[in-house]
């Protein structure tokens, strides 16, 4: 038992603010349907998550799963080049059996270049809108209970901690 991670939840009934991108940077909902847009993602994404790289036959097995044909993702472009990513979701079958519409906020990153200018927060705020248009009451996302700059963040956007696990 070590690191904690905390689930949070955020109720999407409350006004979601407006966030707009610095200047230079493009936001877009980005479906990754070619195979150069998918390897961009996962070279992104494993710059960010040097500790849990994902291969791009894993990651084309998600975008095929059906979980997908209800999701996209939420991309912070600098020109042509990927500055973030927030991939957002939800599970029909398991919000059918819970009753609750609940969506997910996961793999949220920043490239380093473009850390610090305000990204995450337009590309979070981005997603949780998705996830409203489409009849979600409740985003969630966990983030490792060490991770202080991420949590305030969320704190700010609306999260609240609703659960804590260790691993």
């Amino acid at each position: 038992l070590g690191e904690s991670v905390f689930s949070m939840r955020r109720d999407l009934t409350q006004p979601i603010p407006t966030i707009r991108p610095p200047d230079g940077i493009r936001l877009q909902r980005w479906r990754m349907e070619s195979l150069p847009e998918q390897a961009q993602y996962v070279a992104a994404r494993n710059e960010c998550f040097p500790e849990a790289p994902v291969q791009l036959d894993d990651w084309q097995y998600f975008l095929s799963s059906p979980i997908w044909t209800v999701s996209t993702s939420i991309a912070a472009f600098a020109g042509d080049e990927l500055a973030g990513n927030v991939t957002v979701y939800w599970d029909p079958d398991a919000n059918r059996q819970s009753g609750v519409q609940a969506g997910y906020t996961e793999n949220i990153f920043v490239r380093s270049a473009w850390r610090g200018q305000g990204i995450a927060p337009a590309m979070i705020a981005e997603g949780m809108q998705y996830l409203r248009e489409h009849d979600m009451t409740e985003a969630r996302l966990e983030v490792r209970a060490l991770n202080e700059n991420a949590l305030g963040l969320y704190r700010k956007l609306g999260y609240e901690v609703v659960q804590q696990s260790r691993f």
